[in-house]
């Protein structure tokens, strides 16, 4: 499993190193952050990092003075690679390492002092002691705990008035506009919210307007309103703020390419109109094409699919399915080999079966459910029965959001490997859109 180190100088210039374990690591200014910089140029919380499965996505909270990933501003959010360098409101710069990533691919002086963490921090450099017989100019830099006799009754007198103006720092900051860690905190469903989806039920044990009871708790889902790629989605258990995500007008071509075909993908794999995805889990989407698309093996396999278009069609219809569900998972469960879709396919078939009927295929989420229960080999009861346990733990969370596995990994009901191939499925999915658009020479799936 690979893990993420931030590199930095602290304030004496030594190098030091942060490992990141947490799913949500901030950064910021304020002392409540994972990561402390005392530094004016940045927010209170400036920006944060999350952890998805193998991948670990950068994003701005809506800073005063931004942050940028490789000299670019970020207005969206980015999955990091080894080696990304990250720019705080244009002061404080942060190495990446990510595995066995090298941590000399930038020159020590690049990186801004002035850094306090509250993570686990590992020293790379020897500590210096003060010697009796130093230089002046050595002297100078150590910093002594010796005080005049005649000035200790300075000291309770002096923090008296330090505290004071402590005080009267911290009422002029909040009255100026920062916010606390607890008022930009976001209700989980919208940190991990589903595709979107039409006509759709909610449990009436959520307590929600316009609620509806269904005969099955686990197939109940919930009308949500129409939302953007480019704003989280509300949901309707509280107001919540979407200060993580970029401004509405901030166009990227590389993300609305992907948005495209993912939600095109989700449309054709199930009976949903308009599907629609994140920034977050559009950033995790595409960090999987950028892998994808590399491998030999993958456009191999997207080529015999392409290859059997019309069994795929076939064998579909037979069984109530659709056809690109099949071949997708197909060539996502080949992964890095080559082989034969088709009956790579068949031999998963009679499951996939069954957990489409107790799940549903209905909607995009009722499909990727399918695909994340199989993964995990869930019995189709299995799974239901996790979606009504959790309902009832989670009564102020919509079905809908249960029914996600972007909700479901982060309660840890789908295990990590399970999330990663619906991601890579989604990916996988995307590609076969339109393969050429991804430098790919391979025909459209049906």
């Amino acid at each position: 499993m690979p893990k993420l180190i931030l590199s930095f100088n602290d304030e004496n210039r030594v190098k030091k190193r942060v490992t990141i374990e947490e799913t949500t690591f901030s950064v910021g200014r304020g002392d409540e952050n994972d990561l402390t910089i005392p530094n004016a140029s940045l927010s209170r919380f400036h920006a944060k990092i999350e952890r998805f499965g193998e991948i670990f996505v950068l994003s701005d909270n809506n800073s005063s003075n931004g942050t940028q990933l490789n000299g670019n501003d970020l207005t969206t959010s980015i999955a990091l690679s080894d080696g990304d360098k990250i720019t705080l409101g244009g002061a404080v710069n942060i190495k990446v390492e990510i595995a066995d990533g090298s941590l000399d691919r930038f020159d020590d002086d690049e990186i801004s002092p002035n850094v306090r963490s509250n993570a686990a921090i590992y020293n790379d450099a020897p500590k210096v002691e003060s010697k009796q017989n130093a230089d002046k100019s050595d002297v100078a830099t150590v910093q002594t705990t010796q005080k005049p006799r005649h000035l200790i009754w300075l000291v309770p007198i002096g923090g008296v008035f330090l505290l004071l103006i402590v005080t009267i720092i911290f009422f002029l900051l909040s009255d100026g506009g920062f916010t606390t860690r607890n008022s930009r905190k976001t209700n989980i469903a919208d940190e991990s919210n589903p595709v979107g989806r039409e006509n759709i039920k909610e449990d009436s044990t959520a307590n929600e307007t316009n609620s509806q009871q269904n005969s099955n708790a686990a197939r109940n889902v919930d009308d949500e309103q129409p939302q953007t790629s480019n704003n989280l989605p509300n949901t309707n258990e509280t107001n919540v703020s979407n200060t993580d995500t970029a401004p509405a007008n901030v166009k990227n071509s590389e993300l609305e390419a992907v948005s495209e075909n993912a939600e095109k993908f989700l449309r054709n794999i199930s009976r949903e109109s308009s599907p629609v995805l994140t920034q977050k889990q559009l950033a995790l989407i595409n960090a999987k094409i950028k892998i994808l698309k590399n491998s030999n093996a993958f456009r191999e396999n997207l080529r015999n699919a392409a290859k059997n278009n019309a069994q795929f069609q076939s064998i579909a219809n037979a069984n109530g399915l659709k056809p690109q569900l099949l071949s997708v998972f197909a060539i996502t469960k080949l992964g890095d080999s080559r082989g034969e879709t088709l009956s790579t396919a068949n031999a998963a078939l009679p499951n996939i079966k069954r957990l489409s009927e107790v799940l549903g295929s209905e909607l995009a989420n009722d499909c990727l459910l399918v695909m994340a229960a199989n993964a995990d080999g869930n019995a189709p009861n299995e799974m239901r029965d996790k979606l009504t346990g959790l309902a009832r733990q989670t009564p102020n969370v919509s079905a809908s959001t249960i029914r996600s596995i972007w909700f479901l990994r982060e309660k840890n009901k789908i295990s990590e490997s399970a999330f990663d191939f619906v991601v890579r499925f989604i990916a996988a999915g995307a590609i076969a859109q339109n393969p050429k658009a991804f430098g790919i020479e391979a025909e459209n799936l049906n």
